[in-house]
């Protein structure tokens, strides 16, 4: 499969409410997209929390409906996660190894994380029962908008004929294909015009 294939199947296993099975796909894309903007950069882990850094803005905005986060950070214990000397983690650290690696070496997303359309409006994250997270199912298309929109995919026309809903509009992803920065300018204006 194809970086757009993968991108296509996780668009339809998160509308089907199928999130593990888009987390895989999504996952995978973003590995590939990862390995295509830092090929400098051997370490599997590295440039994917680095793609995931470089696109919190977008992850964070589209998944929230609106605001974005440049640096979202948070006091959270695992033992699979370093926490830096103010006891915080940076949330790409959360998508890479208790969502990409337990899928990957496990098979599934690790027990202190769940994916619930219960999840507060607005919100992308919340902890909950101590020291678990609980996600809204708007962090793949958060994430799936972070594969999409690299620049290492501007002028590709591989994507379907298919929406991906940013702040509950339908915007047709083929159009997003490598435009982080468009997809960037899209909330912002959004933020101003309901802010």
């Amino acid at each position: 499969m194809s970086i757009a294939e993968r991108i296509e199947e996780a668009c339809r296993r998160q509308l089907e409410g199928a999130f593990e099975s888009a987390l895989i796909q999504v996952s995978i894309a973003l590995d590939a997209t990862a390995k295509f903007q830092y090929p400098h950069i051997k370490q599997v882990g590295t440039r994917y929390k680095l793609l995931c850094a470089d696109s919190s803005k977008l992850i964070t905005g589209i998944a929230s409906g609106g605001p974005t986060i440049e640096r979202f950070q948070f006091e959270f214990e695992s033992q699979w996660i370093d926490s830096d000397a103010d006891g915080l983690v940076d949330i790409e650290q959360i998508y890479y190894h208790l969502i990409r690696c337990c899928l990957v070496h496990e098979g599934r997303i690790s027990d202190q994380v769940v994916i619930t359309s219960t999840t507060q409006e607005g919100l992308i994250i919340e902890l909950v029962d101590g020291n678990r997270l609980s996600f809204s199912p708007s962090i793949i298309v958060g994430l799936l908008a972070a594969a999409i929109g690299s620049p290492v995919h501007e002028g590709n026309n591989e994507l379907p004929a298919i929406n991906l809903e940013i702040s509950k509009r339908p915007i047709p992803i083929s159009s997003l294909w490598g435009k982080r920065d468009l997809m960037l300018e899209y909330l912002d204006v959004l933020s101003r015009l309901t802010g």
